[in-house]
């Protein structure tokens, strides 16, 4: 039986759908820097946001690393700073770090639309713990954005370490990102697993790890479909995921017994 469960977040464990494009974020976004006296219109917002995340992606890059990963926060904080017209605020701004999760905190609610566990979530990873398993996440995704959503969702409690990409500055399928994981954890590669729902993320990031995996399919692909992404992955590895068509996590405990 595996010992160690590495798990993805986001369309394996949680269902989110946000949307970024959206006017009425940009809108809303601009009033909240607008408080602290930034001013941008909607258009003009949403343009310096994605031009300063293009900045901040190159500068990762230029680090080493085959799939770089920014952090928002410093994307929300030069926008505070870098904003084209000021005005005088009365509105204070307190320590950055907390203003930054304010600002990350308004971003993502505004952009969501669903957020929700899906079925045996909790008592899935609830088995697995009772069974002495050790969970671990490891998440493409931002904390300002993740911590606080797992937190509303109560799964936090689950897991023996949270590896988040924007922390790290690299992002799965690079192997430098499950490598850190597994060192850190100081974890045996054989009693490793893998779980999520992305082929060219998850399944990837496993194979350049030497470690199983599984493949969730939360997105209800067909067989075929199924078959051809594998592929792209594999390439000419023999290496084969266990696959869940059915998208149901519970299902995992079955593997688990194995």
């Amino acid at each position: 039986m595996y010992q160690n469960w590495i798990f993805d977040l986001y369309g394996t464990l949680v269902n989110i759908r946000t949307d970024e494009s959206n006017p009425l974020l940009w809108e809303k976004m601009s009033a909240f820097y607008s408080c602290y006296g930034a001013e941008y219109t909607a258009p003009q917002l949403e343009e310096a946001y994605h031009r300063i995340c293009d900045e901040e992606e190159q500068k990762a890059l230029a680090k080493g690393c085959t799939r770089a990963e920014i952090d928002l926060g410093n994307v929300f904080e030069r926008l505070l700073k870098e904003a084209p017209a000021k005005h005088t605020a009365s509105m204070k701004i307190g320590a950055m770090k907390h203003w930054r999760y304010a600002a990350a905190s308004a971003f993502r609610v505004i952009s969501r639309e669903r957020l929700e566990v899906y079925d045996h979530v909790h008592s899935t990873l609830q088995t697995l713990r009772d069974r002495g398993c050790r969970i671990y996440l490891l998440s493409n995704a931002q904390r300002l954005f993740t911590v606080p959503e797992m937190e509303q969702l109560d799964l936090v409690k689950y897991f023996d370490g949270i590896y988040i990409s924007s922390d790290a500055g690299v992002k799965k399928p690079d192997p430098l990102f499950m490598e850190m994981l597994l060192r850190k954890e100081k974890l045996e590669k054989s009693e490793s697993v893998m779980v999520g729902n992305d082929f060219s993320a998850d399944i990837a990031s496993a194979l350049a790890g030497g470690i199983d995996s599984i493949f969730l399919n939360t997105d209800h692909y067909v067989k075929m479909e199924l078959e051809r992404r594998l592929s792209k992955v594999r390439m000419n590895h023999d290496y084969q995921p266990y696959l869940i068509e059915s998208g149901d996590i519970a299902e995992v405990l079955e593997i688990a017994k194995e």
